[in-house]
């Protein structure tokens, strides 16, 4: 059995980019995540058996917000660093994050990344 939690286009105020006009306002940021969850007991009946997803946008969210990222893999590794340390139930993680503003040619830019906590 494998329990995931997944959180689809949550969309952020961001301070993001090395560009001169990304130091100067924020822009949209989509953020994507699905994370697999090893419960403590099965079938849940307790949140605390678990992980919760509003937590995890929370965190995101949080992280987001802390300060100005210069790049993209700089802010994919603290949420990565952040959601594997504040969440132990997690073994993997994959995360998405997207530009929708940037060019106009194209929907959006970005990167993912998938993660395995050691021993998983």
């Amino acid at each position: 059995m494998r329990l995931f939690i997944e959180i689809e286009a949550l969309s952020l105020e961001a301070w993001v980019g090395i560009l001169p006009q990304e130091y100067q306002a924020s822009q949209r940021l989509i953020v994507d995540c699905k994370a697999q969850v090893a419960p403590r007991h099965w079938p849940l009946q307790e949140l605390e058996d678990s992980v919760s997803y509003a937590a995890v946008v929370e965190t995101i969210t949080e992280v987001v917000a802390s300060q100005h990222w210069p790049l993209l893999e700089e802010l994919i590794e603290a949420l990565r660093q952040r959601l594997a340390d504040d969440y132990p139930l997690l073994d993997t993680l994959e995360l998405r994050l997207r530009k929708p503003d940037i060019l106009e040619a194209v929907a959006s830019v970005g990167i993912s990344l998938q993660w395995q906590r050691e021993g998983s």
